[in-house]
């Protein structure tokens, strides 16, 4: 029996020794690796852009396939909807070939579309804006002087600099600031564009990488399904599932939804302002439909710009525009992007703002494009695991309302002989003290 014992208690012992040793060389290698990167950060960075380079084609390409992915699927499931429902031999065989093609295919001819019309009549308008602005601009500074001199001497105000302001505007020096901020954003389109010439082999790879990709994205969803499930646990693999579904189901919905409500909003643009008669229709509607890519703020910005380039040639102008885009705005939200779009994804207000702020900050112009979409995966998967976790302790939505305060007995202030928190007078002298609208409620009582 003693011996028994022993070999338990080494056993017990061997048992508790391991339990510390895993975890001190768990800690022990994050250690390690994490000065190794902060000692090494330049090598580090150096190795990742040499990988980030090497597999480029690989996600550019990926990247293509998930754009087009909705086109692919707009022409299988609803424009070839009733052929693919009862497919035929020859259907079956050349569907996915025959709307790879026709996916790219309508890329192709919106890029086009692009370059050959809209882009010459955008130069144009902007020509035709700078010779507006050349006239105009000196009579609304005129008038803009005569009408500060007037408030001035009309209320007595001190306002000598912003009238030396308004009298030291010099027109060249902004049409020159204008003209060098148009050159800019000119030349580095042209240096993408030189780059994508450059790197024109990779552009190849990506769109043969996107086109493998569309034509058998069954078989390499399985593939990846295969080797996850057989060499990791099936707790990780179904949260690393549930996560991917939700967030391709976000970034599909936002990336159909944005679009489309982007180009409706501006073809209805560009045809109302056409028939109202409004200057600069096809520039103000390319403004418009690139602005509306950003959630909340994008419609503002866009309706800023476009009124100060009418405003520009006549400010009555610029005021029925802000009044015609508010209807239009209205009108699309209301009415036609609920039957076209459908749901959108659900994020708060403050949330967008925030993934707004957040991501413009970091990534620039595609993290506000893109921020939107992963705060919704984000919220998502917090109020999720915050729901769990809250009915695992018994919580709901009343036992959290304003004044109650769950779990106060388990307070490290609660009294270990009653069990009362610190805070039990307070909470009871409010439960006692009535309300104004109960007093009100309370009538005197009928003598006899």
């Amino acid at each position: 029996m003693q011996e028994q014992e022993k070999g338990a208690r080494k056993a017990e012992t061997r048992a508790l020794a391991m339990s510390f040793v895993k975890p001190a060389i768990l800690v022990s290698a994050f250690t390690v690796v994490l000065i190794y990167v902060l000692f090494r950060f330049e090598s580090l960075q150096h190795v990742g852009a040499v990988i980030l380079n090497a597999v480029n084609p690989f996600l550019v390409g990926l990247f293509i396939a998930y754009i087009l992915n909705v086109f692919l699927t707009l022409f299988e499931d609803v424009i070839f909807g009733r052929w693919t429902r009862n497919p035929g031999k020859i259907w079956s065989k050349v569907k996915r070939p025959v709307c790879v093609v026709l996916s790219f295919a309508v890329i192709l001819l919106i890029l086009a579309a692009i370059v050959l019309y809209i882009v010459p009549e955008v130069f144009k308008s902007m020509d035709t804006l700078t010779e507006a602005a050349r006239v105009n601009l000196p009579v609304y500074i005129d008038a803009v002087t005569k009408w500060v001199e007037g408030i001035s001497r009309e209320f007595d105000l001190d306002l000598s600099k912003v009238l030396q302001s308004l009298q030291s505007f010099n027109l060249s020096e902004f049409l020159s600031g204008a003209t060098e901020v148009t050159t800019q954003f000119i030349s580095s389109v042209v240096t993408a564009t030189v780059n994508v010439a450059s790197g024109i082999f990779t552009l190849v790879l990506s769109v043969i990488f996107a086109a493998y990709f569309l034509s058998g994205k069954e078989s390499l969803i399985l593939s990846a399904k295969r080797i996850a499930y057989a060499a990791l646990p099936k707790k990780v693999v179904a949260t690393v599932a549930d996560l991917g579904i939700t967030a391709n189901s976000v970034f599909s919905s936002f990336v159909r939804g944005q679009l489309t409500e982007c180009v409706i909003l501006g073809c209805l643009c560009f045809i109302g302002m056409s028939i109202i008669g409004f200057h600069y229709a096809l520039l103000i509607s390319c403004i418009i439909t690139l602005t509306a890519l950003i959630p909340i703020l994008g419609a503002y910005i866009g309706c800023g710009i476009g009124a100060f380039l009418l405003l520009l040639v006549d400010p009555m102008d610029a005021v029925w525009f802000v009044v015609f885009l508010i209807c239009l705005q209205q009108f699309e939200g209301n009415v036609i992007y609920p039957r076209v779009v459908g749901s959108t994804i659900g994020l708060p207000a403050v949330w967008v703002m925030t993934a707004i702020t957040i991501f413009s900050g970091l990534f620039g112009i595609m993290g506000i494009i893109l921020g939107t979409p992963i705060a919704a995966v984000l919220y998502m998967t917090i109020r999720r695991s915050t729901s769990n976790r809250l009915y695992r302790r018994g919580l709901t939505n009343d036992d959290l309302a304003p004044g109650s305060h769950p779990f106060l007995t388990e307070s490290h202030f609660a009294s270990d002989v009653s069990g009362r928190p610190l805070s039990a007078h307070v909470l009871e002298k409010k439960q006692a003290k009535p309300s104004p609208l109960a007093k009100r409620s309370r009538k005197p009582a009928h003598k006899p």
